[in-house]
């Protein structure tokens, strides 16, 4: 995933960037696992970013998601959830059919319960974080507070 944005201001090793239209996450290949990862309030165009291109206030940047992020994340979303359901029904199976759906599915709630437990973990890991990774145009405009 590949963005556009304008640095607000700097601090450190992160920047502040203005998203141009949250609408532009509307088609985004990489919006669920952003959103899975960095739940935010509609509307929301603000987020501090680990700023590895060091770039300034007021310049246009590129901000992208590890492609390795995005499949990680994908992968713990969907076979987590997965591996819960084979786990109970293998642990209700051999008592009955009854039992085998009840465990089936409650492995599917905790594999579920489980997954979203990992993928919020992941936005404390810098691994996971969207990054600065190229300035498209110095000073672009000025952003007064």
């Amino acid at each position: 995933m590949k963005r556009r944005a304008v640095v607000r201001k700097t601090d450190n090793d992160r920047a502040l960037v203005f998203f141009s239209g949250i609408e532009e996450c509307e088609t985004c290949a990489s919006k669920h696992v952003c959103r899975g990862i960095f739940p935010t309030r509609k509307g929301n165009n603000e987020a501090w970013l680990i700023n590895t291109a060091k770039a300034e206030p007021g310049d246009l940047v590129e901000i992208e998601f590890r492609p390795s992020a995005a499949i990680a994340t994908i992968l713990t979303t969907f076979l987590v959830p997965v591996a819960g359901l084979l786990l109970g029904y293998s642990v209700g199976a051999p008592t009955g059919f009854e039992s085998a759906a009840i465990g089936a599915g409650a492995g599917l709630i905790a594999g579920i319960i489980l997954s979203i437990i990992i993928n919020r973990s992941f936005s404390r890991n810098s691994a996971f974080q969207l990054e600065i990774s190229g300035i498209l145009k110095k000073q672009h405009c000025i952003i007064e507070e």
